[in-house]
């Protein structure tokens, strides 16, 4: 199949269901590990009689309009997308609720491949394009399985994030227990990728939080992908406990998640958190592990592969903190990264170590301003940066919100081009304008100025909630 008549299809089948269902959710906000909602675990029950009329169905959402236009290296590029967020819920008992996330391109005079802004999107035959992120049905009221979800969808507890079409359902507790049993399957979608042909996703779990505070989820994920690279089918065990204690003014959060890939251990997580409201005082730290160099697998266990081939065995522990007095809040943290042998050290996969240290003064030069200053220390095998950031901001009259500043990358990717570019500082400005409760409009400019040239990037949109 082409990419123009992938592209197509999206876009049709976007059309389709939009009609079906007008409907919308941001998948990062439907599905999040540790999260009340599991994949498909929908609120709200259509079993039972109600008092009064019925409620009307709820349509909620926002539709965007934004132009893009970027500058750099004697190009230019200019953008027009047009988004779609909106769903469906079920107010009036009907049983049923969806979401709908798509986007339209439209690549405005076209684009010349050897432009510094060619890109994946502009490999299609035709100017116009269409992308349906996802498009699902919530079935609920249904005794034994009171979440199933159809249609588009991405799983972000599962031990790898999972986007496809298909079906994902989960139990109620077995037999009394605090033991459900999941399910899911159907087709994996990548992005740009122009056939499924050959592509397989199941995956099978048990979530128990039988104890106080405590999560447990076990899960096997079987996946099959045809790609350029060849035929690839690849088995994903998970095993994943979160604990939480909560007191009166403090809550703490633990978590580890361990993976093998095909009978070989591949990564380890821990987390902990420690939130004190009495004092304003947040701790936070993880540490990850990659056991196993990551070679060519399934595209939805390493999407990078094709891009940026093997990944080598790393370790890297992360710790931040913040404390928040009246008028001032203090923000810090620690990054260090190793690669397990100092021989796989590569352009994508470097030994850093990373201490930042941010403050925020409110209501310093104005009323409704806030000042943020960040001072950084880059320490890597080839340089060590100390280097500053800096946002202003200022919401007038309720209405408008004000921002500029600049931000400093030791590394920057583009995964799609496969470059990295290095020491690249941001300058930029936003501007937001609430005209209305459901109307309104942003603009924003970046001027990016790295080793290898200087780039500029303007935003405009507009924003319809209903």
């Amino acid at each position: 199949m082409s990419a123009e008549r992938s592209s197509r299809h999206d876009v049709l089948g976007l059309l389709a269901i939009s009609v079906a269902l007008g409907c919308r959710a941001s998948p990062a906000r439907t599905v999040v590990y540790g999260a009340a909602r599991a994949p498909g675990a929908i609120t709200g029950s259509s079993t039972g009689a109600s008092d009064g009329p019925p409620a009307a169905p709820a349509l909620s959402g926002s539709l965007t309009t934004r132009y893009t236009g970027r500058w750099g290296g004697g190009d230019d590029d200019h953008d027009l997308s047009q988004v779609l967020d909106a769903s469906y819920d079920d107010a009036a008992g009907s049983g049923l609720s969806g979401s709908v996330l798509a986007q339209f391109f439209w690549d405005i005079g076209g684009s010349d491949p050897d432009s510094a802004f060619y890109g994946l999107q502009d490999t299609y035959d035709g100017q116009l394009t269409g992308r349906l992120y996802h498009a699902y049905v919530d079935v609920h009221g249904l005794a034994a399985t009171p979440a199933l979800r159809i249609g588009r969808q991405e799983i972000h507890e599962t031990p790898v994030s999972v986007y496809f079409d298909g079906l994902s359902v989960e139990t109620s507790r077995v037999a009394g227990s605090g033991t459900r049993l999941g399910a899911y399957g159907g087709i994996p979608t990548q992005p740009y990728e122009s056939s499924s042909s050959g592509d397989v996703l199941l995956g099978l779990y048990a979530l128990t939080d039988a104890w106080p505070g405590g999560r447990l989820r076990t899960e096997w994920m079987h996946v099959e992908d045809e790609s350029l690279t060849g035929e690839h089918a690849d088995d994903l065990l998970g095993v994943r406990l979160d604990q939480t204690i909560d007191g009166e003014q403090q809550s703490t959060s633990l978590g580890s998640a361990f993976t093998a890939l095909d009978g070989e251990e591949r990564d380890l997580r821990l987390l902990a958190s420690h939130y004190d409201a009495e004092h304003e005082l947040t701790l936070d730290a993880s540490f990850y592990e990659l056991f196993e160099t990551q070679r060519d697998l399934a595209v939805p266990l390493d999407p990078f592969y094709s891009t940026l081939y093997e990944l080598f065995p790393y370790t890297q522990l992360t710790l931040s903190s913040s404390k928040a007095w009246e008028d001032v809040r203090l923000q810090g943290g620690l990054d260090v990264r190793r690669v397990s042998d100092a021989q796989d050290v590569g352009q994508f996969n470097h030994d850093f170590e990373r201490y930042t240290l941010t403050g925020t003064l409110t209501d310093l030069l104005a009323r409704g301003a806030a000042l943020g200053l960040t001072g950084e220390v880059w320490d890597s095998d080839d340089s060590d940066v100390q280097t500053w950031g800096l946002d202003l901001s200022r919401a007038i009259e309720e209405r408008w919100d004000v921002s500029l500043g600049s931000y400093y990358s030791l590394f920057k990717y583009d995964y799609y081009l496969g470059e990295e570019r290095d020491h690249v500082r941001t300058y930029y400005t936003h501007l937001r304008y609430r005209r209305t409760e459901s109307l309104r409009w942003s603009l924003s400019y970046e001027f990016e100025d790295n080793d290898f040239d200087d780039y500029q990037r303007l935003r405009l949109g507009l924003s319809w909630l209903f």
